[in-house]
């Protein structure tokens, strides 16, 4: 706290000047995309499995930045790859499941993500399962591909197949197909499992594991690499344009074959089990005991334990994501020892998480973290990673794959070519720390949608069963919350965020009339009280999430005029911060465009902060009156009427706090205290520390641009308006004498008055100047947009 203006000189000087990695003049970089097939958190940098072994990603993740709460769009190969390639949601592609049909059978021409690159000069490369639709998805998405079998390596296919005399021992206790190996006849299935899925096909049975010996040049995920690097290194591409290059591995999916040389660090080190409960399913409905337990995507838990296999299908998942990584070290040693390495954008990701025994199943196909919750890494190129946070940064917002489409348009510099559901991720690359709103919705089927936020996960069934899983507490999700009474608002707030497009047509004129009800936010939903920051945002989620409307004489609406209310780029600050601009137009019945955080209970100490934007344009009111832009109230305005107990305002030129003591009942009295200039067209941070209590000595504090610019103390300070508990904050512009009168302006061109604001926050009696740090402005008056 004694050095405010020298941390904030040092934020202002590490700023980021542009959100692209291609500023005007700057060569465009080049883009390694690299997918990996049900991976879940089982990664070194993720910790998931404390005997995954991925230096490699791990690696990665040192240079880059780790989404440690990112989710897929849906938990299965087909939807969710959709998502990622058109950067919309399945409502809008009908890609739902591995059961709908491939996205290019539904919309031959639909724009993906290697189109706008394409288009905007970049030579576009791809090798290995990226869509769905392998080797053919690869030919229409790619000017350049490479095709070889991935699935069954080192097998091909047609030695995967049983033969007619072979089929009815599939779904036996002793399975046997014979395939010749080289010189040698193998059995397969390896584990000696019967199949549960497809006893009555000749299609090879997939949920498999085991070791082959076979150096890595024989599986298909080498091969690939193999090609990508020769396609670094060809002399074409070192005179060409800038480059996207796609490589989708397909380990560690089923079957999990992998070289014998990934098994034997198990053969000293027994392998660990993940973490589950005997009972886990008592607590479900029989709908979601269904999800559990049907074999859809892989194999029974009952068969696994049967057979005695749970331990090897661990170890064999855990050597195929090693032998994976292995891949991926060779591609990127290739890259950074080529000329492309430092010019060269990195994204890692998997399609979506996979189940081994946790909730009895095995493979995808449910609402769970385990299976919605997936490895995501964004790696600047070299040569501009100091325009990003600090490499190995780590980003807890919950976020999608969704957001990688727009996400890398923008870094990029590139224009969408269709309309995208996800949000880009520039602003959490360049402050990881954020206290953003955002929340991840994964969906499986139409009617089924699993919601994620920092703490807690709520699934929704078709059927109408709800889930609710706190993950703080609860990070294996064993315990469903969704019985107890307890947890109602928290259901309430959460099904709130259930897009209406991923119910059932019959479902989503009740659900959005319930939906766009009153708006009642409370304190115990919605602040995060295990962090001094009890809540922040920054209006990058480009909603108005957790807090309340009010517009002239209507509290607590569903949604805003545009024009009285919208969020855009903040005024003077890189495009990338967004800000809420507020409007009361010079009109009749225009005097209040607001938004207002919870209510708590209880009497608590607080810290509050706010960057504020008054326009050079300002009018002032010649008829009197000043305009409120925060303020406290001790009773919510919209139960019974009331003035606030403090209030930041505008009046004139000045900068004024007011303070309003006596009776709701009766006209109060208020004192004021002029607190300095308002400079126009700039924006003025404001930090206030107000300990709330009528029992002691209460306290005011301000701030005003690391300036402390008042103090008081004594009892009641803060007023004495109807204290029955914390007051809760507003924010935006609210001009009491315009309820009842028209403005009086010595301008005709005058339309009203706008006011903007970011980077808002409330902090605990454990926060400080420090953690209510402010978005600086990195731009001059003429600049003023």
């Amino acid at each position: 706290m004694k050095f405010p203006c020298l941390i904030l000189l040092a934020y202002l000087i590490l700023l980021p000047t542009t959100a692209t990695l291609a500023a005007a003049g700057e060569q465009r970089p080049n883009v390694l995309f690299i997918a990996i097939d049900d991976l879940n958190d089982w990664v070194g940098f993720l910790g998931g499995h404390p005997q995954a072994l991925t230096p490699n990603m791990d690696r990665l993740a040192a240079r880059g930045i780790v989404f440690t709460n990112a989710h897929c769009v849906s938990p299965a190969c087909n939807p969710s790859r959709a998502a990622v390639f058109t950067g919309q949601m399945p409502w809008r592609t009908q890609v739902w499941s591995n059961k709908s049909p491939k996205l290019f059978d539904l919309h031959k021409n639909i724009p993906v993500l290697p189109d706008s690159f394409r288009e905007a000069g970049y030579a576009t490369f791809g090798t290995g399962k990226l869509m769905h639709s392998g080797d053919s998805a690869n030919k229409r998405l790619f000017e350049h591909s490479f095709a070889t079998e991935q699935r069954w390596s080192p097998l091909t296919r047609e030695q995967a197949r049983y033969t007619k005399h072979e089929l009815p021992s599939k779904g036996t206790k002793q399975p046997r197909h014979l395939v010749q190996f080289g010189e040698q006849q193998i059995v397969l299935p390896l584990n000696g499992m019967p199949s549960d899925r497809n006893p009555d096909s000749t299609e090879g049975e997939s949920f498999d594991w085991g070791p082959f010996d076979v150096p890595d040049s024989a599986m298909g995920d080498a091969q690939i690499t193999s090609w990508a690097i020769e396609q670094l290194s060809s002399s074409v591409q070192k005179q060409g344009p800038p480059f996207f290059m796609g490589v989708g591995y397909y380990r560690p999916h089923i079957p999990l074959f992998a070289p014998a040389k990934y098994f034997e660090r198990f053969n000293d080190a027994p392998v660990k089990l993940p973490v589950v409960r005997r009972n886990d399913l008592d607590d479900l409905s029989s709908t979601a005991k269904r999800w559990a337990l049907e074999p859809v995507t892989a194999g029974k838990h009952d068969t696994v334990i049967k057979h005695d296999q749970w331990h090897a299908a661990v170890k064999a998942y855990l050597a195929s994501t090693t032998f994976v990584d292995a891949q991926i070290g060779r591609l990127v040693d290739a890259l950074d020892a080529g000329e492309f390495g430092d010019n060269t954008l990195i994204v890692v990701w998997s399609d979506h998480g996979w189940h081994l025994g946790e909730k009895q199943h095995w493979g995808k196909w449910t609402g769970w973290e385990r299976s919605t919750r997936v490895p995501l890494i964004i790696i600047p190129p070299k040569r501009l990673s100091e325009r990003f946070a600090k490499p190995g940064s780590r980003c807890a917002v919950p976020v999608s794959l969704l957001d990688i489409y727009p996400t890398l348009l923008e870094l990029c510099d590139l224009k969408p070519s269709q309309e995208l559901d996800g949000e880009s991720l520039v602003p959490l690359l360049h402050r990881p720390d954020r206290n953003s709103d955002r929340v991840a919705y994964t969906s499986f089927n139409l009617g089924n949608i699993s919601i994620r936020d920092r703490r807690w996960r709520l699934i929704r069934y078709a059927d109408g069963h709800h889930e609710l899983y706190d993950l703080e507490k609860d990070p294996h999700e064993l315990t469903n919350l969704a019985g107890d009474i307890k947890y109602e608002k928290v259901i309430k707030q959460l099904e709130r965020e259930i897009p209406v497009e991923a119910l059932p047509k019959a479902e989503q004129h009740e659900f959005q009339r319930l939906k766009s009800r009153v708006r009642r936010f409370y304190a115990d939903l919605v602040y995060d009280h295990c962090s001094p920051l009890l809540f922040h945002t920054d209006f990058s989620s480009l909603d108005f999430k957790d807090l309340s409307i009010s517009e002239d004489d209507h509290y607590s609406i569903a949604e805003a005029l545009p024009e009285r209310l919208e969020i855009v780029d903040a005024p003077l600050i890189d495009r990338y911060i967004k800000a809420a601009k507020f409007t009361v137009p010079f009109a009749n019945g225009a005097f209040r465009s607001e938004l207002s955080l919870p209510h708590e209970k209880g009497f608590q100490e607080r810290w509050y902060a706010a960057s504020i934007f008054i326009p050079s344009d300002w009018e002032q009111d010649l008829g009197g009156g000043d305009d409120i832009v925060m303020q406290w109230h001790a009773i919510p305005g919209n139960w019974k009427a009331t003035y606030p107990n403090v209030a930041l305002s505008v009046k004139g030129d000045q900068w004024y706090l007011r303070r309003s003591f006596g009776s709701p009942q009766t006209k109060p009295t208020r004192e004021s205290e002029c607190l300095g200039d308002v400079n126009k067209g700039k924006w003025t941070r404001w930090i206030f520390h107000i300990d709330w209590s009528p029992e002691k000595d209460g306290v005011i504090e301000a701030w005003k641009d690391e300036l402390k610019i008042l103090e008081l103390t004594g009892p009641n300070v803060y007023g004495t308006i109807g204290v029955d508990y914390t007051p809760y904050m507003k924010f935006g512009i609210y001009h009491p004498s315009w309820k009842h009168a028209q403005p009086v302006t010595d301008s005709t061109q005058a339309v009203g008055h706008t006011v903007y604001f970011t980077d808002i926050s409330v902090g605990s009696k454990r926060a400080n100047l420090l953690s209510l740090q402010p978005i600086p402005s990195t731009a001059t008056e003429s600049t003023e947009r």
